[in-house]
């Protein structure tokens, strides 16, 4: 289960998204670059066992590479149109 209400998340990125704008700044959404299968976990918070759950603030060694390549694309990227520029 998700640790936060889907309404407060997604109304949390619509207020991001308004201030980057706002702000003359790029909203980059990168929740979904990283495979469910490359967050860390953690030992559970419930009172019910003592099983591991998705630690949905940590990524796996292997999802820190995915994750900088990623951003890696997007400097890139960025780096050529801000060279366009001057």
């Amino acid at each position: 289960k998700i640790p936060y209400s889907k309404k407060e998340y997604s109304s949390f990125k619509k207020e991001i998204k308004y201030l980057c704008k706002e702000h003359y700044c790029n909203f980059l959404n990168l929740e979904d670059s990283i495979p469910n299968t490359l967050w860390g976990t953690k030992t559970s918070t419930n009172s019910i066992g003592n099983n591991e759950e998705i630690d949905f603030m940590h990524f796996t060694g292997e999802g820190h590479k995915v994750f900088s390549k990623e951003l890696s694309i997007i400097i890139k990227n960025n780096l050529k149109n801000f060279d366009m520029l001057i």
